[in-house]
């Protein structure tokens, strides 16, 4: 649905997936199960090819912020679930290019509101990923479709990167 993250919606029937959701420790890496894309409209990179599960939509709070795939000592996506929506970032600030979060899971400002890049104090949309406040005002953080499909969550195979 546009720029403004990807509206997911559940569906019933939702049950447990056979592999429990990393906790994110040091140097570990979340493994992916690749399975064909149904048709779906809408949200950035949408179209045909292989997804990966990122985790069950249970395993994320509502109104609280994840950092899911893990590659050395950092996440590679910025994760909000806010309802029975998810939001999907990359964890890549525009200002300079670093993580944004300043420790694992802690990317949204103290009231939960919005996105905070905790590096030079950048300001973001949950919904949008625009810039708000801070030193890169005006530009956007990197969308990562998000699927969801009885109750587990879903993304691209292939991430976007910040030089796409």
């Amino acid at each position: 649905m546009g720029a403004g993250g990807v509206r997911a919606v559940v569906a019933a029937g939702a049950g447990p997936h056979p592999r429990p959701l990393s906790q994110g420790g040091r140097g570990e890496q979340d493994t992916a199960r690749l399975e064909p894309l149904p048709p779906r409209g809408g949200g950035v990179g949408a179209g045909a090819g292989p997804d990966r599960f990122l985790c069950r939509l249970a395993d994320l709070p509502d109104g609280a912020s994840r950092g899911l795939l893990r590659e050395g000592f950092e996440d590679r996506l910025c994760v909000v679930r806010q309802g029975e929506q998810v939001f999907a970032w990359l964890n890549d600030c525009p200002h300079e290019h670093r993580p944004m979060e300043y420790r694992q899971d802690q990317f949204l400002s103290g009231d939960g509101g919005h996105i905070v890049c905790y590096a030079h104090s950048a300001h973001f949309d949950i919904r949008t990923g625009h810039c708000f406040a801070g030193p890169c005002t005006g530009q956007h953080l990197i969308e990562v479709p998000v699927r969801i499909d009885n109750g587990e969550v879903f993304v691209p195979a292939e991430l976007p990167t910040p030089f796409d």
